[in-house]
């Protein structure tokens, strides 16, 4: 069945969004770690839990604003229990995925730890695959392949260039540790999705499980930053008045609501495997504020051929999703072809 263009404008403002945000990201959390608040995990936490509220008021305004009958959603208030239990086993990976992921970033440089984190797109088809049992296309292996190798070859530019000294060997397992996690988290989120409308109830809306999921996750690391971030809250205390400061760490809210909204409702129009791929193109942008901001790009032959890998390997799913979408119009116009161009064809055989 062809895809309607309006739904396509949709996918792509989504996409969109979520890279950009994806790509601020990682930049503004290590920034936050060395200059306003060290407790990653914590912060992290509270993000959520910011989102999870923001997410929770903007599902009960939608309830109110449209009809049930008009729109095939629940809300919140619905089934909350067997929808909670649904999304757990995402919710408590993704709290150990974003634990492991923040004190990664915490132990490496910003380049060193988006680099290590390419390697989640084998991971992502790997469990697209066996989870969710998608099919995995031709161009969709060529791209891992050219985004893997690319991924390899950077990784080895940089430890070539600095050595052990450049990250320590326990930041370097977290961040490999989370990339792996990540398509995990992914996969059971889509069967959680699955799993609520098996059982009957009406696809819930993306601010809906954002909420459930977002919440989950929130009060998890909460309970991991006691165990591993001591000090935490004090520190929170400690901020006192200093508006910049909660300036900073709000912001962050807003950024963490737009990244886990997009992706979640990314989730619900795409493929796991189409989601782990698009978040994978964020490397391009992230290495070039790495140079334009800090001047952290290394010119070796392993990091350029590296990055041309990695930006072929995303040229190259763009050029075959733009294939698939050509071949749909294509389909659309013969399905919309008049019936009286038919008739008035059997008219003149006549």
């Amino acid at each position: 069945m062809a895809v309607p263009m309006s739904e396509r404008r949709v996918d792509v403002v989504l996409a969109a969004t979520y890279l950009a945000v994806a790509t601020a990201m990682p930049l503004y959390n290590y920034y936050v770690s060395e200059d306003q608040y060290p407790y990653l995990i914590t912060f992290t936490a509270l993000q959520l839990l910011g989102t999870s509220v923001a997410t929770g008021i903007m599902n009960y305004m939608w309830h109110r604003r449209v009809s049930l009958k008009a729109t095939p959603h629940t809300w919140m208030g619905e089934d909350l229990v067997a929808k909670w239990l649904a999304y757990l086993p995402a919710a408590l990976i993704f709290s150990v995925n974003m634990s492991l992921n923040q004190s990664g970033l915490c132990k490496t440089s910003v380049t060193v730890h988006v680099l290590l984190k390419t390697t989640g797109i084998l991971w992502s088809v790997l469990f697209a695959r066996v989870l969710n049992q998608e099919k995995v296309k031709n161009y969709t292996l060529i791209t891992c392949a050219l985004m893997l190798s690319g991924a390899v070859s950077v990784c080895l530019s940089v430890f070539f260039e600095y050595g052990a000294e450049s990250s320590t060997f326990e930041g370097v397992l977290m961040t490999l540790g989370a990339a792996m996690l990540g398509p995990v988290y992914m996969s059971f989120t889509k069967k959680g999705m699955n799993k609520v409308q098996s059982v009957g109830i009406i696809k819930p809306h993306p601010s809906e499980t954002t909420s459930l999921i977002m919440g989950t996750t929130g009060l998890g690391m909460i309970l991991i930053g006691l165990v591993f971030e001591q000090g935490a809250w004090q520190a929170l205390v400690d901020i006192g008045s200093d508006w910049y400061v909660w300036f900073v760490l709000g912001s962050g809210i807003c950024m963490t609501f737009l990244f886990k909204l997009t992706t979640l409702w990314l989730l619900t129009r795409q493929s796991v495997t189409t989601v782990g791929i698009i978040s994978e193109t964020k490397i391009v942008p992230q290495m070039a504020l790495d140079v334009l901001f800090f001047h952290k790009y290394d010119l070796t032959v392993l990091m350029v051929s590296g990055t041309l890998l990695i930006t072929s390997g995303s040229l190259f799913f763009a050029y075959r999703k733009w294939q698939e979408s050509l071949a749909d119009k294509r389909r659309a116009r013969e399905e919309e072809m008049p019936l009286t161009e038919a008739e008035g064809g059997t008219d003149r055989e006549e």
